[in-house]
C-alpha cells in the first residue's frame, strides 16, 4: 500500500501520495509513484524540495533505500533503478536492474542489494553499481510487505507471516523458519526481538531462535485500532496509530518488552490568556496504576524533560 505525506513549500503547502521514504542528514528522500523527490527537512517546520527525478510513467516506485551516494529504488514493474544522488539537486541515473516480476522492497548492505519482488526475494552484487549483478534468490512463499536486514538474516515480513533467511551464502540464501512461523505484520526487528502489530495490539517476540519465536510482551491498543507503521529507536517506539479516519503519532516506552507502555499526547486548547491546555495519556502495563494526586511512599512521581 502507499502513506500519505504533506510536504510543506515555500508559499503555501501540497499533498502527494507516496511510498518509499530515507532520510539522510538533512534530506529527506520520496519516492512518488513515477518520480524522485529530494527535500531539504534542516528546517523540519518547513520541508522544501531541492530536487528531483522523473521514474518514468510505468514506473510505480515502492521504496528506496540511500547508501552513500547512490539512491536503490524498487520501481516495482520497472524492477530496480540505481540513481547517483551526489548532487540532490540533480540526481542521474546509472543503471536498472530486471527483477521480471513488480519490485516491492529494497534494502542494501555493503556491495549487496536484497529486493523482494511478487515472488522472489534476491541478492544483488552491486559492487559495481553500472552492472549489477544477480547472485542468488529464494522463493519465500508468498509476496514481502517490508524487509529488515539483522546479524546476517534478513526478516520478510509477508502475507503468510515473517519469513526469516540466512544470509551467510549471499549466493544461496536458506530459509531458517519453519512454514506457519506466524508473527503477523512485523513492522521491525532490533537484535533478536521482532515488533508485529496484529490488529489492536504491539506484540514483542524474543526470535533468537528463529525456529521457536516466544512472546516476550503485548499490549492491548483498544477496539478498531491498528498500527500502520512502527520505527523502534533505544528504549522507544513511534508509531502511526490508526483508528478509524484519525492518524497519530504516538510513542511506545519498548525499554522492557514485558511492561509495554503507551504515551499519546492529546490535542487540548488554547485558553483566553494564551495558556496551551493538553493531556498526556498513559497506557500502563498490567498490574500498574496511576493515582491522583500523591505518589505516595511505593509511587514514582512523572518526571517531564
Amino acid at each position: 500500500g502507499s502513506s500519505a505525506w504533506i510536504v510543506r513549500r515555500v508559499g503555501g503547502s501540497a499533498s502527494f501520495t507516496g511510498s518509499g521514504l530515507d532520510v539522510v542528514g538533512n534530506l529527506a528522500y520520496v519516492t512518488d509513484p513515477h518520480e524522485l523527490r529530494v527535500i531539504d527537512i534542516s528546517n523540519p517546520a518547513n520541508p522544501v524540495r531541492v530536487g528531483g527525478y522523473d521514474l518514468g510513467s510505468f514506473s510505480g516506485a515502492q521504496d528506496i533505500r540511500v547508501e552513500g551516494n547512490l539512491a536503490y529504488i524498487a520501481a516495482y514493474g520497472e524492477g530496480l533503478h540505481i540513481l547517483d544522488i551526489s548532487q540532490p539537486t540533480q540526481p542521474a541515473p546509472v543503471s536498472s536492474f530486471d527483477t521480471e516480476l513488480q519490485a516491492h522492497k529494497v534494502t542494501v548492505e555493503g556491495t549487496l542489494a536484497y529486493i523482494a519482488d511478487d515472488t522472489r526475494f534476491h541478492v544483488i552484487d552491486v559492487n559495481d553499481p553500472v552492472h549489477p549483478v544477480a547472485i542468488g534468490n529464494i522463493d519465500p512463499g508468498s509476496p514481502v510487505e517490508s524487509l529488515e536486514l539483522e546479524g546476517g538474516l534478513a526478516y520478510l515480513n509477508t502475507g503468510d507471516g515473517l519469513v526469516v533467511m540466512d544470509l551467510s551464502a549471499p549466493d544461496l540464501p536458506v530459509r531458517l523458519s519453519p512454514p506457519g512461523y506466524c508473527l503477523w505484520d512485523t513492522k521491525a526487528i532490533v537484535g533478536t526481538l521482532a515488533y508485529a502489530v496484529p490488529p489492536t495490539a504491539l506484540q514483542v517476540y524474543d526470535v533468537g531462535d528463529v525456529t521457536s519465536p516466544v512472546l516476550a510482551g503485548s499490549l492491548y491498543l483498544g477496539p478498531g485500532v491498528w498500527i500502520k507503521e512502527l520505527k523502534v529507536v533505544g528504549d522507544f517506539g513511534y508509531a502511526l496509530r490508526v483508528h478509524g479516519t484519525e492518524m497519530r503519532l504516538q510513542v511506545f516506552d519498548v525499554s522492557n518488552p514485558a511492561n509495554l507502555v503507551r504515551v499519546e499526547l492529546l490535542p487540548g486548547w488554547r485558553t483566553t490568556d494564551g495558556k496551551q491546555m493538553a493531556a498526556l495519556h498513559l497506557t500502563l502495563a498490567r498490574g500498574w496504576k496511576t493515582y491522583w494526586r500523591s505518589p505516595g511512599d511505593a509511587g514514582i512521581p512523572p518526571a517531564f524533560d
